[in-house]
């Protein structure tokens, strides 16, 4: 009745059209594509790195621990540590030359194999051959990807807003990493704290079966899934609506929570096109030029589908807050009727 009384928002927009916009967005702004150009580029020129001799030291390690700790044991030893060590290695990324590992911002190359360049040029190859030296590259490299994605992804929300960007917008980024690096503490705590009843429950049901403790796991991951779903667009909100970390949080949990499937949907699809095109990407040989193609249309893809995210968040957002107002409107008016006739 209340709803029927007032004159509802504009309805928001729906997640094809989120995602339209969002690559008109990139269409029309190729400078947002910019960044992940250039570090795509700047990986493929540049020095590549080798983690392998410190990742041999690290599974090395770990291989004869395990070997000790069989001989000591009176148990029988179901794994070889020979395939459990290889596959640590392979988790690891111990392969010889690699494009540098840059986590937070789109790239096509970042982690993978490194392969010769289509010209007479070899770029140097910077080696970790300590564990010291590892990790701490490993935390420089974090720390560099998470400074450069949230920049990238200012740029971006900044032209969904109003079209343009700032000197006076780059004040908060400092603060804006800051409290991300604080979520992802928090996160891990959570999900640390979600995961660590089934991986008890799954050790006593490898006791019965083993596919019976592989799915006691896949149970807890998609609880975390499930979780981190509620956290999608606390970087939207941050960014569109100027909010701390939790207030962006409360945010994003009740924009997911009063769209979920819409959600769901906008999230599966832009999924899915990573994956389809990723495969189309990689069939650039990465020691050809095709591989200049692969990261053109992979730095447009990605700058569309970030921008429809934003485009998705602002409107739906706006249309929780005006249909909010527009009934507590309504309810004030009816309150205050009541109590003129009483």
């Amino acid at each position: 009745m209340i709803a029927e009384s007032t004159n509802a928002p504009p309805p928001p927009i729906g997640v094809v059209e989120s995602l339209t916009q969002g690559f008109e967005t990139a269409a029309s702004r190729l400078g947002l594509l910019l960044l992940p150009l250039l570090l795509d580029l700047f990986l493929w020129f540049g020095p590549r790195a080798s983690f392998a001799p410190a990742i041999h030291t690290i599974v090395d390690g770990f291989q004869h621990n395990m070997e000790i700790f069989a001989s000591e044991s009176k148990a029988k030893v179901p794994t070889s540590w020979d395939e459990v060590a290889q596959s640590l290695e392979l988790q690891l990324g111990g392969v010889e030359t690699q494009y540098f590992p840059l986590i937070g911002v789109p790239t096509v190359l970042a982690a993978r194999q490194a392969e010769p360049l289509p010209f007479d040029y070899s770029p140097s190859v910077v080696i970790f051959d300590t564990l010291g030296g590892f990790f701490v590259a490993r935390v420089a490299i974090l720390a560099g990807g998470l400074v450069l994605g949230t920049l990238y992804a200012a740029l971006v929300a900044q032209q969904v807003i109003d079209g343009r960007f700032t000197l006076a917008d780059f004040t908060r980024l400092p603060m804006i990493v800051a409290q991300l690096v604080l979520l992802g503490l928090i996160a891990i705590a959570i999900f640390a704290v979600v995961i660590m009843p089934f991986m008890l429950l799954a050790a006593l049901a490898s006791m019965i079966s083993p596919g019976l403790s592989q799915f006691v796991l896949l149970l807890g991951q998609m609880l975390i899934l499930w979780i981190s779903l509620f956290g999608v667009f606390t970087l939207p909100g941050m960014l569109v609506n100027k909010r701390n970390l939790f207030g962006a949080l409360w945010d994003s949990i009740r924009l997911v929570q009063w769209n979920l499937m819409s959600t769901i949907f906008l999230l599966t699809i832009g999924f899915v096109i990573n994956i389809a095109l990723g495969i189309v990407w990689s069939l650039a040989g990465l020691g050809s030029w095709l591989v200049l193609a692969a990261i053109g249309g992979h730095a447009f893809v990605t700058t569309g589908i970030m921008a429809s995210r934003f485009v998705f968040f602002k409107d739906r957002y706006r249309y929780w807050r005006e249909l909010r107002e527009q009934l507590l409107a309504e309810l004030e008016r009816r309150r205050e009727q009541g109590s003129q006739q009483a």
